[in-house]
């Protein structure tokens, strides 16, 4: 449920000092409904974490944007076949 989600980032997010470190690793899990569901759900959440990551003057990296940068395959897909 993203709300929940939102708010638990929010609530980790948002304590003084939260930001001070020069990275966070963020993660979530979304289950059930179609895979059409799940993805724009994950949108959702993502959207809304970078949101919150400006109002305090940072921003989000997804790491399939760069695989290899986080110890990943090159070729890593974001579903199973």
């Amino acid at each position: 449920f993203v709300p929940h989600i939102v708010n638990m980032m929010q609530a980790a997010l948002l304590r003084p000092n939260a930001l001070a470190q020069p990275a966070i690793a963020i993660g979530f899990s979304l289950v059930g409904g179609t895979k059409d569901a799940v993805v724009q759900r994950e949108l959702e959440a993502c959207r809304a974490l970078a949101a919150l990551g400006r109002t305090q003057g940072k921003r989000t990296v997804h790491v399939l944007d760069e695989p290899e940068r986080y110890g990943n395959p090159g070729d890593i897909t974001k579903t199973e076949s």
